[in-house]
């Protein structure tokens, strides 16, 4: 039976992991400044993390957002921790609890201030500004999504 809880509160966890890095990985207010979108999207992440009443199911749950700052790009989302018993049974098992995580690395899209700095370069030579000629550049724009 217990182990049966664990699963169907690990799937909950999971979702809710998922849904709290989907929101940390598209959010983007348009702001010119990438740390602050990054503290924005984190802020979003915990609100959404935080609508999701895990206590009242009784997971005790902690939640972390691996930014792209953090580390390899790659592992960029959100890891939550919690703990369950092992076993209902003191024979077996005990009272030992096993840790559990749910990962969701789903990889950050570009911020637009980001888009617009490298759309600009291909152009015109220069990410800061799109002012200038560009008649003396041949190039091809690659389309990264953006």
């Amino acid at each position: 039976l217990i182990q049966g809880l664990n699963v169907t509160k690990g799937f909950f966890v999971h979702y809710v992991n998922f849904m709290t890095s989907r929101a940390y990985l598209v959010d983007d207010r348009g702001i010119d400044v990438e740390q602050g979108m990054l503290q924005s999207a984190q802020e979003k992440a915990s609100q959404v993390f935080n609508s999701y009443a895990l206590g009242e199911i009784g997971v005790q749950a902690q939640n972390r957002i691996i930014a792209p700052r953090d580390g390899r790009g790659v592992y960029v989302g959100s890891v939550t921790q919690f703990s369950e018993a092992i076993s209902a049974l003191p024979i077996i098992g005990g009272s030992t609890r096993v840790n559990l995580y749910a990962e969701s690395f789903l990889g950050r899209e570009p911020f637009r201030i980001t888009c617009f700095q490298q759309t600009c370069l291909s152009l015109t030579g220069s990410g800061g500004t799109c002012e200038g000629s560009s008649d003396q550049l041949d190039l091809v724009v690659y389309d990264n999504g953006c």
